[in-house]
């Protein structure tokens, strides 16, 4: 119990910190990656594409805390069986060490959270008649981040961010088997 409170007061210290500060940024972001997914059936392997966003509040120059978030998704085929799914929509609080240079900015850090997967795995189809297995779950989830920021304007940034997810249900591997890498536009203040 005593770490639990240890743990809200360092993250209230942080945060009152990050509201004094008036350094934020915030923007949206295209993703992808090649995923290959234990599922329970089978795996399903394929690009998986999405869109997310995250906002982030300075620290000082070498911290940042925030949030983030993304829905994704993988159409795959399974023996020439087409209209197969995974889907995920997720989101958590990210927190970074950041190291500006020049124009550039490189951070690393985490994202934990939480968030749902929705699969239909179609098994096979005989005239009318499909047999599937459609499943939906919460998730934990949590996963490293790398980013790169190039400084366009004093408020415009691009954005190269990576990230590679874990979660307690994210098939028999607890991961989704390969990194997403996101492009971007950060508005910065």
């Amino acid at each position: 119990m005593r770490y639990l409170t240890c743990t809200f007061l360092y993250v209230g210290l942080l945060f009152t910190t990050a509201m004094a500060q008036p350094h934020f940024g915030g923007g949206m972001a295209v993703q992808g990656g090649l995923v290959s997914i234990n599922l329970p059936s089978d795996n399903a392997t394929g690009f998986m594409t999405g869109v997310g966003g995250r906002l982030h509040f300075y620290t000082g120059n070498y911290v940042r805390i925030g949030g983030g978030g993304a829905t994704v998704n993988l159409a795959y085929s399974q023996d020439s069986l087409k209209g197969s799914y995974y889907s995920m929509g997720y989101g958590g609080l990210t927190c970074e060490g950041s190291l500006p240079y020049r124009k550039w900015r490189f951070s690393a850090g985490a994202l934990v959270g939480g968030g749902a997967f929705t699969n239909l795995d179609i098994r096979s189809k005989s005239g009318d008649t499909i047999s599937a297995t459609f499943l939906h779950h919460s998730t934990f989830i949590a996963g490293p981040i790398l980013t790169l920021e190039r400084s366009i304007t004093h408020s415009i940034s691009l954005m190269i961010m990576g990230d590679y997810l874990l979660g307690s249900m994210l098939g028999s591997g607890h991961s989704l088997g390969g990194p997403k890498f996101h492009i971007g536009v950060l508005f910065n203040k």
